[in-house]
């Protein structure tokens, strides 16, 4: 399957280098661990869904960190917030940016503990389902929307067709 560009990658890593760390959430089966997989090629990718892994990080987070170091992807971390705590410690004791990325589907638990424990050290970002431009290979061009009668036409025009099929696909 061919990989689809996100307006959002081109993002992460800038931010990546000015936070300790990044999270991005977002709903189930948006792409966020295909993204961040795509963009980090040079990080380790853990899961969380790895029951070995998950118990590790769950019953000593410390540990967990240490084994996996930095640069280092974590996915579904919304299954261990033990982690959030030993990652404010792990952050306050470097200068370094860029560390952890995390991805997780449970918006609103990963930002009260983003909020509570990790304030000024991570970014955070929500992946949404693909937009107009991603779907047509043009993720990359995408621009923030500032109304202008002067805009480059990128997209071609779509059927009503065409338009109820992607508003029935969750766009």
């Amino acid at each position: 399957m061919k990989y689809l560009h996100r307006t959002i990658e081109n993002v992460l890593p800038k931010q990546s280098a000015f936070y300790k760390g990044v999270m991005l959430s977002g709903m189930r089966q948006v792409g966020k661990s295909t993204l961040l997989k795509q963009i980090g090629e040079q990080r380790r990718n853990l899961t969380l869904n790895n029951s070995r892994l998950l118990r590790m990080a769950k019953e000593a987070p410390e540990e967990f960190l240490v084994l996996n170091p930095p640069p280092v992807t974590i996915d579904e971390v919304q299954w261990a917030p033990e982690l959030f705590p030993a990652l404010k410690a792990a952050f306050d004791e470097t200068e370094d940016r860029g560390l952890v990325w995390l991805s997780g589907s449970q918006r609103l638990s990963l930002w009260s503990q983003v909020a509570d424990k990790l304030p000024g050290r991570m970014a955070s970002f929500d992946l949404m389902p693909f937009s107009i431009y991603e779907r047509q290979g043009l993720g990359l061009s995408q621009k923030p929307y500032i109304p202008s009668l002067n805009l480059p036409r990128l997209l071609k025009p779509k059927t009503v067709s065409e338009t109820w099929d992607i508003i029935f696909q969750g766009a």
